[in-house]
């Protein structure tokens, strides 16, 4: 028998629910980790049976490498999905120029 994998997003630094998400991504603080929000959800997620939790990137945002590198020293099962944004950059691009 097959099993159900769930995925979900980690939420960006600075978002909060009384912002819709076009809002939080343009909010300054997005551009911050919040580990201790951020662990605390992962552990949540994972009593909830998630699997992995997607990492967004973007320029304004913390580099989704380290972030899910501090986030996984804090978390026990939670795979982390870095997102790769073709139109930022090519997957396949060397990482330094």
């Amino acid at each position: 028998m097959k099993s159900i994998n769930f995925h979900w997003r980690l939420p960006h630094g600075g978002e909060r629910d009384r912002y819709t998400r076009a809002q939080g991504v343009s909010a300054a603080a997005s551009a911050r980790p919040e580990i201790d929000r951020q662990s605390s959800f992962c552990i949540e997620a994972e009593k909830c049976g998630m699997k992995g939790l997607l990492v967004g990137i973007s320029y304004a945002k913390p580099d989704p490498v380290l972030l899910a590198s501090a986030l996984g020293m804090l978390s026990r099962k939670i795979e982390f999905i870095i997102a790769c944004r073709s139109g930022l950059i090519s997957p396949t691009a060397p990482l330094s120029v």
